[in-house]
């Protein structure tokens, strides 16, 4: 993702302790698999198609 850490909302002892990582490193791994079964896959999908957040 493009873009910069917001630095100055952060407490320069946060800053301290937790660094900002950049790079290939720092990407996010996704899980294999969402966490649901497949019989809650289909709720959510059908509670959100419900909400209108689907088609």
């Amino acid at each position: 993702m493009e873009g910069r850490v917001l630095r100055e909302a952060f407490a320069p002892e946060y800053m301290k302790a937790h660094p900002v990582k950049s790079g290939r490193q720092a990407q996010l791994v996704r899980p294999a698999t969402s966490g649901y079964s497949e019989e809650e896959e289909q709720q959510l999908s059908d509670r959100l198609r419900e909400l209108g957040y689907m088609d």
